[in-house]
Order: structure tokens, then sequence, then C-alpha cells
């Protein structure tokens, strides 16, 4: 039986760490940078809900760092 793949948003390296992304989650999916000079935010896959299919984060990010990839 083939698993089906998922729709998740991800950050991408142009991820200027303004927290944009961490606020507007209800989940919680979305991490801070350990490094906040050289990192940038993650989500967490398993908690994301992808917004009930609005995917909120990457329409808010003012950099367009958030994409959308087939998981």
């Amino acid at each position: 039986m083939k698993q089906m793949k998922k729709i998740f948003p991800v950050i991408q390296a142009n991820c200027i760490n303004c927290g944009a992304c961490v606020l507007e989650c209800v989940v919680n999916a979305v991490s801070q940078p350990v490094d906040k000079i050289s990192g940038i935010h993650t989500i967490n896959t398993t908690l994301c809900n992808q917004c009930e299919g609005k995917y909120y984060c990457v329409s808010l990010c003012p950099m367009n760092a958030i994409v959308l990839e087939t998981i």
C-alpha cells in the first residue's frame, strides 16, 4: 500500500527570523532557531495542521521564505 504524500510548509534559507510565522501558528509547530544569527525557524510537520488547507504562514512571510513542499 502506497503512503499518501502530504503538502507541508518548509522554511527556506532566506528566512530573516522576523518571527511572524511563530506568532501566527496556533498549533505551535514553528520553532525558534537555536542560533538566532545564522539559524532559521523550522516547522514541525508532526504538529503542523496546514491551517486546514489555508497555509497562513506561507502568505504572511515578508521574505517569501516559506514554500510548500510534498513530503
